[in-house]
This record gives structure tokens, sequence and C-alpha cells, in this order.
């Protein structure tokens, strides 16, 4: 692995270990001697051009006018989309509060549901076993709609609770 060349940052192409080891010592930059005998030890690998380091590569310079703006309209679009979300979950929250049926329409809909219940698929609130919610979840399929038979039988329940606690 030590003769073989890898690419490095702020190098235009590859660089070999050997040559790195002497840029290191150039700039008196600190390398472990067992890296330094190991990269003398091998063999290098011919084939390989050298290029020269690219002079701006690890320069910083300050941010030009083009690269404020950029990071700022970046900053600016960022922003609007954190917005747009807020917005979005904001409208969730009250689709979500509209949802709620209100106390009187909740009664209401859970007398419908017992009715039906009752008069169609002779649904018996007290008996040990009841097919009442997989006839109705099967009517609801047959009517191109999807429900859960556990959500159907919850609802009956509650509706069950209400017939016999009518208000």
């Amino acid at each position: 692995m030590l003769a073989r060349a890898v690419v490095a940052f702020g190098w235009h192409g590859f660089i070999l270990p050997s040559d790195f080891v002497k840029w290191a010592n150039s700039k008196h930059l600190s390398i472990p001697s067992k890296l330094i005998s190991a990269v003398q030890k091998t063999k290098p690998i011919t084939g390989f051009t050298i290029r020269e380091q690219n002079p701006n590569a690890i320069v910083f310079k300050e941010k030009t006018e083009a690269e404020k703006w950029l990071h700022e309209s970046n900053m600016s679009e960022l922003n609007a989309l954190r917005f747009r979300y807020q917005e979005d979950r904001v409208k969730i929250r009250k689709k979500r509060a509209e949802e709620n049926i209100n106390p009187k329409s909740r009664t209401s809909l859970l007398k419908i549901v017992i009715g039906v219940a009752v008069d169609k698929y002779r649904y018996d609130s007290k008996a040990n076993v009841t097919y009442t919610a997989s006839q109705i979840q099967s009517s609801v399929e047959r009517a191109g709609l999807t429900i859960d038979d556990d959500t159907v039988r919850r609802w009956l329940r509650e509706a069950a609770e209400l017939l016999k606690d009518p208000k």
C-alpha cells in the first residue's frame, strides 16, 4: 500500500507516499519514523506522473460577493421551506380538529350505527360470539371502501354502551 499512488486533497492527479514524505520534510512536518523507513524500503511504482500541487488548494480566502449571495439565497430558501413545513403542520392540526365530531353529532352517528347493526345484521351486544363486525366490514368492502373489522367492533361496542344509557 505504501508504494501505491493515492489522490490527495489539493493535488492535481496522484501523489506517491515517498513524494509525500519529501514534501512533509520540506515543510518541517513531524512524520513517524516507522512510516519514513517503510516508505524508503518500498520499491517505487513506475508509470505515474507526479504533478504539481494546485497553489490555490490549501489557501483559505474570503467569500466573494457571489458566494455570499448564494449562501444567503440558500438560507432564504431553507427558511421558506421551514415556513411551508410549519404551515403544513398547522393545516394538518386544523384538519384533525375539524375531524373531531361534536358530542351531539357523535351521539347521532352512534345511534345510526347501532340501529343499522341491530336491524340489518341482527346485532346482539349481550351475545358471547357475534359475526356482525365481519359482516359490516364485508358490506363496506363490497361498497368499494376499506375498514378493519376491529374498528367496526370498537364502534359497535361504543354504540352498544349508548344503547344501555341513552342521553
